[in-house]
């Protein structure tokens, strides 16, 4: 009899082999929400990729369009719009120049707005470039970009240093014209006391 008590305490003592129903639930649980995070930040950087792309495209086209300024769009006020071309058909484009208020001897003074409109998520952006141009008065087809203020004070400074070297060349002109007077003067005296 000894060994059928032997058999009931084997059977009463329940062996643990594999996992139960309830970890390997858990388990899934975990690994989904790992697999759904990671995805996620997948697509999020996958979108801010291609916003980021789409604004440098628009970036390229409002630079484009202000470089065109003077050639393709005439440099005069006025407002000149359109929309891209190839990967860019869905951009459009436009750009304002007025005359600014300040007139250079015989230069206009222009200011070139380019905005560029994108599409994008949730809505549409804008991208906005400016920059000054001069033009002379003589031709004004002809522009080029005006720094501003640097530009003035390189120019200014180049007509100074010119003004040093001619008011210096006219002190050496007058010198020579003073001693060759004196010595006119003297051979003059001498022509004289010799009669």
């Amino acid at each position: 009899m000894s060994h059928a008590v032997t058999r009931l305490t084997n059977f009463s003592r329940p062996h643990r082999h594999g996992f139960a129903l309830a970890e390997v639930l858990i388990a899934t649980v975990i690994l989904s929400v790992g697999i759904v995070a990671s995805l996620t930040a997948m697509r999020s950087g996958m979108r801010l990729q291609n916003t980021a792309s789409t604004r440098q495209q628009a970036i390229f086209l409002a630079e484009e369009k202000l470089a065109l300024v003077g050639f393709e769009t005439p440099l005069e006020p006025g407002d000149y719009h359109g929309r891209g071309e190839g990967p860019r058909e869905a951009f459009s484009w436009q750009v304002k120049i007025k005359q600014a208020e300040v007139e250079e001897a015989g230069e206009l003074l222009f200011l070139a707005d380019v905005t560029v409109t994108y599409p994008s998520r949730p809505r549409e952006r804008t991208v906005s470039l400016s920059r000054y141009f001069l033009a002379d008065i003589a031709e004004p087809d002809i522009a080029e970009p005006y720094l501003g203020e640097q530009e003035e004070l390189i120019s200014l400074e180049e007509e100074e240093e010119v003004d040093e070297e001619a008011s210096g060349t006219d002190e050496v002109d007058e010198e020579a014209d003073q001693t060759e007077q004196d010595q006119s003067n003297e051979s003059e005296q001498e022509l004289e006391e010799g009669q």
